[in-house]
């Protein structure tokens, strides 16, 4: 059998989940700050390299995604995918309450 591409995968499955699949809100924080320009983003999985992703938007966002996940891994959002993810304007860690 052969190995499936990626996109192949998105056109057997994205099909599925939009007709059978659940909308689920996560809760809970998460470090961001902002991309520097032409930044490039590491996300790393079992001490992996799994993607590479550079800042090409402004104001593009960096995640790290503490928590639920051991390798604490990091990955990039472009603004409208951060607005769309995120509820704004955040907590600055830095500013007493």
């Amino acid at each position: 059998m052969a190995v499936r591409t990626q996109e192949e995968m998105c056109r057997h499955f994205l099909p599925i989940l939009r007709d059978k699949g659940t909308r689920i809100k996560k809760n809970g924080m998460r470090l961001a700050r902002p991309a520097r320009p032409n930044e490039e983003v590491l996300t790393i999985v079992n001490g992996e390299v799994v993607a590479r992703t550079n800042a090409t938007h402004s104001g593009s966002m960096v995640i790290r995604q503490d928590g639920e996940s051991a390798d604490h891994e990091f990955y990039l959002l472009d603004p409208a995918k951060f607005a769309k993810n995120y509820d704004l304007p955040g907590i600055d860690p830095w500013t007493p309450l």
